[in-house]
């Protein structure tokens, strides 16, 4: 009895610790990787914005945890009318930057926000709202709904991100699932949302060369003999690619020495988009298992919790918010192994980049919270 006392005092505290104890194994993980990669140009400077990141990220994790059910179903509205302003203002304002011809963040002085990562709680908290309604949707609620997706979904890709929106629509989809709804409205929605995706790549120069790179990293299509200027474009569109799969490849079974491995010197974006390489090579194809069965981890806690969650809208946010680290992250570890062309994601907790640490923060800090109030109704207490 006196242990089961203390591991429901433990849960009305920290919400589920096996949560807990996956993401303090994946941002330390995180911190190791990103110094490995960025220390050999950067020094300590990468290291120092990744355990800032980290440490708001612990705020934001601390206070979404510990915030009342009621209130988030009254968020709805405000997340996504404030993530819809911060995308205009990243487009059309002075605040937005360009870098590598898109504008996808904006600068606050003290740091860099990109508004597409803040897409994932907002629209996350919104599609479960809808989709927890205790009626049949009218008209209205139909309209309102597509509007509240579709219109951050097409400011993210005026942004010139795909990746973003498609895991995101991915990890909508999933809540969707989950609420029950019939496959015949389901279906033609995938079609659809396939459809779109395939004109936006075939219509735009960049994600084809980021497909052409994919089929082709070695440039076997255009080999060295044929056209030089053609050949070495080709080089430096696949570089990436071929970098990361090198690193792979000199990780082996179990790893290199740590920091001891070339990766950190080639791999493109080696502290972010690429960061699953750079682990690969640190720590091996077990070590690159292990980030895998983390994840698997996290996804299968969060269903559970949804499981026992307290409402239908509960249940649906716990369950998206796992659904979508464990989207990202599969997303990004089949780019780094050549499964799936590239993408431009991070992996969650693990690569440097504040935005994205906030945004998966939110949705840790959704987990516990309804894991927090599954436990005290378990425990007869008034959910607060």
């Amino acid at each position: 009895m006196r242990s089961l006392e203390i591991q429901r005092n433990e849960r009305i505290l920290w919400g589920d610790p096996m949560v807990v104890m996956v993401a303090i194994a994946l941002a330390g993980l995180g911190l190791i990787n990103v110094y490995a990669s960025t220390g050999v140009h950067a020094g300590s400077a990468f290291l120092s914005r990744q355990a800032t990141g980290l440490a708001l990220g612990l705020v934001v994790t601390l206070i979404v945890t510990r915030l009342p059910l009621v209130w988030m179903e009254r968020l709805v509205w405000v997340g996504v009318v404030a993530l819809c302003i911060l995308l205009l203002l990243t487009l059309l304002s002075p605040l937005g930057v360009m870098k590598n011809g898109a504008r996808r963040s904006m600068n606050l002085g003290a740091f860099f926000l990109m508004p597409a990562e803040l897409a994932k709680p907002a629209l996350l908290l919104w599609t479960a709202y809808f989709f927890s309604l205790p009626r049949s949707w009218t008209r209205q609620d139909a309209l309102t709904f597509a509007a509240g997706v579709i219109l951050p979904l097409g400011l993210i890709v005026g942004t010139k991100d795909l990746g973003t929106p498609v895991v995101l629509a991915a990890g909508l989809f999933t809540v969707w699932f989950l609420s029950g709804a019939p496959w015949r409205y389901m279906v033609p929605t995938l079609g659809v949302g396939a459809g779109i995706v395939w004109v936006l790549i075939a219509t735009a120069g960049h994600r084809l060369r980021y497909v052409r790179a994919w089929m082709d990293p070695y440039c076997s299509a255009r080999p060295a003999g044929g056209d030089p200027v053609v050949h070495r474009a080709c080089l430096d569109e696949t570089n990436a690619l071929r970098q990361s799969y090198q690193a792979i490849a000199d990780g082996g079974l179990f790893g290199t020495p740590l920091g001891g491995g070339q990766g950190p010197l080639h791999v493109m974006e080696g502290h972010n988009d690429f960061i699953g390489a750079l682990v690969a090579e640190q720590f091996g194809l077990l070590g690159l298992i292990g980030v895998a069965v983390l994840f698997t981890i996290l996804l299968i806690r969060g269903l559970r919790i949804a499981a026992r969650a307290p409402s239908r809208f509960a249940g649906l946010v716990v369950s998206g918010a796992a659904s979508l680290i464990f989207i990202q992250a599969a997303v990004h570890l089949a780019v780094v192994s050549g499964t799936i062309p590239p993408k431009g994601l991070t992996l969650p907790l693990v690569s440097a980049g504040n935005s994205s640490m906030l945004a998966t923060a939110c949705l840790i800090g959704f987990i516990l919270n309804i894991a927090r109030h599954q436990t005290e109704s378990v425990t007869g207490e008034e959910p607060r």
